[in-house]
């Protein structure tokens, strides 16, 4: 089976992508969940009633489904924001809606 947060850990380098960064096999499942968690919360952003999200969330749509609640459930788990959270459970799936994707080369920190 697929892991979902993969797709937080791994970047193209533009800058609609989550950060490139090391992981160790020792952390790695802290390290994953924290770039999933960092990723949603950076990006996931209630806005007039509907939820902005990368694309990533449709483009790999199916690797989320088999998580408890499946898109839904998996970005409840990880966004801190309450709102976003709620909007989320009251309108489901329908709530996202996707935001443009930059694909120019993101800067070096």
């Amino acid at each position: 089976p697929i892991d979902p947060r993969i797709h937080f850990a791994i970047g193209c380098g533009a800058r609609s992508c989550p950060p490139a960064r090391v992981y160790h096999a020792e952390r790695l499942e802290d390290e994953l969940e924290d770039a999933t968690r960092r990723f949603a919360d950076g990006d996931v952003a209630p806005e007039e009633g509907v939820v902005r999200a990368s694309p990533i969330f449709e483009w790999f749509r199916v690797d989320f489904a088999d998580s408890p609640g499946g898109l839904v459930g998996f970005l409840c788990r990880y966004l801190a924001d309450p709102s976003v959270r709620r909007v989320l459970v009251e309108r489901g799936e329908a709530a996202i809606s996707g935001r443009a994707y930059d694909w120019s080369v993101a800067s070096r920190p």
